[in-house]
């Protein structure tokens, strides 16, 4: 994890504890947590805020729903409400299976201002996205 934390902005590093908290007080059994983030370039569309390190992906295929279910929708509605507590109310949005059911995560990432990306800008194609 240091590796992906070092890739990260300072206010997602301020998440990752948090992220791992609800995980571990939330989660129906014992999940070990998968991140992609950290200024990646690949598979993010060109104005996403994963290439600034500003956005976190968790895999959720491991959940008891496999990610795609109520068990996922709840760990996200949980994720939001203790962002939004802990560090501040509209700062982190959080997405849940935000790129359809056939990739399963939670989607989360930090606005420096004013709103700059939500995952599916500039694709040309809709998205069914869960804002939680």
């Amino acid at each position: 994890m240091r590796q992906i934390e070092s890739r990260l902005s300072p206010p997602m590093q301020q998440a990752i504890p948090i992220i791992r908290r609800v995980f571990k007080q939330y989660a129906p059994r014992r999940v070990e947590l998968e991140f992609t983030a950290g200024k990646e370039w690949y598979n993010h569309s060109r104005w996403s805020l994963h290439h600034s390190g500003n956005a976190v992906d968790i895999r959720t295929r491991k959940l008891a729903d496999r990610g795609v279910g109520i068990v996922s929708t709840l760990m996200g509605h949980f994720l939001q409400q203790e962002l939004n507590s802990e560090l501040g109310k509209a700062k982190y949005l959080v997405l849940v299976n935000d790129q359809g059911p056939m990739f399963p995560h939670i989607h989360v990432q930090y606005n420096p201002g004013a709103r700059m990306s939500t995952p599916g800008d500039d694709d040309g194609k809709k998205r069914r996205s869960q804002t939680v």
